[in-house]
């Protein structure tokens, strides 16, 4: 497993949570959102929302690996809402992406385990300063690695 830790305008990476912003992940082995497949899945992720989610970062994941990203939540975030969803989906070549949440305590808070590319979990009642652990792990890819999207939207 491989790690991010990301807090909204902090010293570590701007979690981006303005419309139309998109944060990447903050690390050596990071990809940047602009790859064919990273596009390609932003472009899925899009679809299936209506719209680019505010936040997002870009992954390269093997089949059966997981990555793990560290999220943390500020007041400016909070502003939007204070329920979020986290969102995931992958390209083409993959065919199930599950995502796991865990609160700061180690807690699974939420999961979406169903066996497809699109991955949803909503968090209520985010507290400032709250770190929350993002599991995405890839069950089914066809190629060498495949692209995965999170990202991070308020809800009602």
């Amino acid at each position: 497993m491989t790690a991010v830790a990301a807090t909204a305008f902090g010293a570590t990476a701007s979690l981006g949570l303005l419309p139309g912003l998109g944060a990447q992940a903050a690390r050596a082995e990071s990809v940047t959102c602009s790859n064919e497949w990273a596009q390609q899945a932003i472009d899925y992720l899009k679809t299936k929302l209506g719209y680019t989610p505010p936040f997002y970062f870009c992954y390269q994941i093997d089949a059966g690996e997981t990555e793990t990203t560290y999220i943390t939540f500020d007041e400016t975030d909070l502003s939007m809402g204070e329920n979020h969803a986290f969102v995931a989906e992958c390209d083409s070549d993959c065919a199930d992406l599950d995502l796991r949440i865990y609160d700061e305590y180690g807690r699974l808070v939420g999961e979406d385990t169903t066996p497809d590319s699109y991955a949803e979990v909503l968090i209520r009642n985010i507290e400032a300063n709250e770190t929350y652990q993002v599991d995405i792990t890839m069950y089914d890819c066809d190629a060498a690695y495949c692209g995965a999207v999170l990202g991070s939207t308020p809800r009602r």
